[in-house]
């Protein structure tokens, strides 16, 4: 059985919905206030359409590619400022140099790792040696 006050609160809400309603009728657009209430919210998730909007990669031309490889050679990580020069110099967005050297530096770690890999006798790789607890300082 529901309290006396609780039979006004449920007619209050009635009464805003139907204004709110009406409101969306007449096509009055507002933001409407929050209302408190015991029953649970569904949101239902905006559906993505169907073509997904792909990112044009940027094609960097030889000139350019032989421009950061030298900025490599004397650094792997340069300055803020100097990769802004060379995107100046270079006319592309500093955003896509300094990506240029991110994975730049990924593929030099990865060349590293074959060429170890190489020096270790063929079926010895997997192995691995174990040491006591105790050896250790």
């Amino acid at each position: 059985m529901l309290s006396p006050g609780a039979d006004e609160q449920q007619e209050q809400q009635r009464g805003e919905n139907a204004v709110v309603l009406k409101a969306v009728e007449e096509g009055e657009h507002h933001q409407e206030e929050p209302r408190h209430s015991t029953e649970p919210v569904i949101r239902i998730p905006r559906r993505r359409s169907s073509r997904r909007h792909r990112r044009t990669t940027l094609q960097f031309t030889l000139w350019q590619v032989e421009e950061m490889e030298k900025m490599f050679k004397e650094t792997q990580y340069p300055h803020v400022l100097a990769r802004k020069e060379l995107a100046q110099a270079l006319n592309i967005p500093e955003v896509k140099v300094k990506t240029w050297f991110v994975h730049r530096r990924a593929e030099e770690r990865k060349s590293e790792r074959s060429v170890g890999l190489q020096s270790i006798p063929p079926r010895t790789e997997n192995l691995f040696i174990l040491r006591d607890r105790d050896s250790y300082p």
